[in-house]
């Protein structure tokens, strides 16, 4: 059986899944499963520390854009 396929019980495995699929499952959470994903393995915690998925839910649940959130995005180096 290979990693992120359905088991014979019908479960989904999602250990041994690249982290950028990973990264855009873990995008759907909220702030408390994120969390808790993070405490499920050492790959889902790796996973779940990257600083873009908590950037993005802060702008989400603050309803700001993220060019709030990261100013310098908006304007180029040096201008």
């Amino acid at each position: 059986m290979a990693s992120g396929s359905s088991t014979d019980e019908g479960e989904v495995v999602l250990t041994g899944l690249p982290p950028e699929v990973l990264e855009c499952i873990f995008s759907y959470l909220s702030a408390r499963d994120l969390a808790r994903a993070s405490l499920v393995c050492s790959q889902f915690s790796a996973t779940a520390s990257e600083n873009k998925l908590w950037r993005d839910l802060y702008c989400h649940v603050f309803d700001i854009s993220l060019q709030q959130c990261l100013p310098s995005l908006a304007s180029p180096p040096g201008h």
